[in-house]
């Protein structure tokens, strides 16, 4: 599926979201690709990653930072969206939902 990760997560105000980054002085604007970037590229609480689990999440990660449009299979959107439920609240993983799986919201 072919995704825009330039999209911006929205509240229920329809007004951009943002996601502080201890690294960052000012809070970015989260879209899909700030979002899944983060999740795909850092620890979840005392997560072990094994090593060949890090590096599929660097390689996904890196491929949406330098890319707009991003081709991602089932597997690769799962990965995000059980990353997104395990680490930001419930309204952030339904934006998720709705930008990388909005069929998902039809069942």
């Amino acid at each position: 599926m072919l995704i825009d990760v330039t999209k911006k997560l929205k509240n229920f105000d329809g007004e951009a979201m943002f996601l502080n980054i201890e690294a960052s002085s000012e809070p970015q604007t989260m879209t899909v690709r700030s979002t899944a970037v983060v999740l795909l590229s850092s620890a979840i609480r005392d997560e072990k990653v094994p090593a060949d689990e890090a590096l599929v999440r660097f390689m996904l990660a890196q491929r949406i930072h330098d890319e707009d449009k991003v081709e991602l299979d089932v597997d690769e959107i799962s990965m995000i969206l059980k990353l997104t439920a395990e680490s930001f609240t419930p309204l952030v993983y339904g934006r998720m939902v709705e930008l990388l799986d909005p069929a998902k919201l039809k069942k």
